[in-house]
């Protein structure tokens, strides 16, 4: 979650104007990072990545960036070995390997190791705490 606190001693009158200024740059963090999160994620048939989505509660100055595909928390964080359902996994064989009976020998595989890791959210989340954050606050804060 990324969350930020900014302590201050400034006059009242200049208070909505700093306010302002750190919900830009909150809104150019979270646009930022569902760019960056469709640019990292693993490309198969497109389907993780077209449906990464950033929900704005503006009032609330609250962003919400997430996957509606309901493996995107296996690509994420990996998996432990598990028994996979074979009807995707043949489909994928079949578009991927052009042999859709490949799709056993990956189930079979993934009951032994599971699933490797392939992190699209965090790495997008930390290039925009670490480098993002600050060249919008300094944008917007320069002027």
């Amino acid at each position: 979650m990324l969350r930020f606190t900014v302590s201050h001693d400034i006059d009242n009158d200049k208070k909505k104007e700093v306010v302002d200024k750190l919900r830009n740059t909150l809104m150019k963090c979270m646009f930022k990072m569902q760019e960056l999160a469709v640019d990292y994620a693993p490309v198969d048939s497109s389907d993780l990545w077209k449906n990464i989505s950033l929900f704005p509660e503006i009032l609330a100055s609250k962003y919400v960036l997430t996957s509606k595909m309901p493996y995107s928390e296996a690509i994420e964080y990996g998996t432990r070995p598990f028994y996979a359902p074979i009807e995707p996994l043949k489909e994928w064989a079949g578009r991927k390997l052009g042999d859709e009976n490949a799709g056993y020998a990956v189930r079979n595989k993934i009951a032994k190791v599971g699933i490797k890791a392939q992190p699209f959210m965090r790495p997008a989340y930390y290039e925009v705490l670490w480098f993002w954050f600050g060249y919008f606050k300094e944008q917007e804060f320069s002027n």
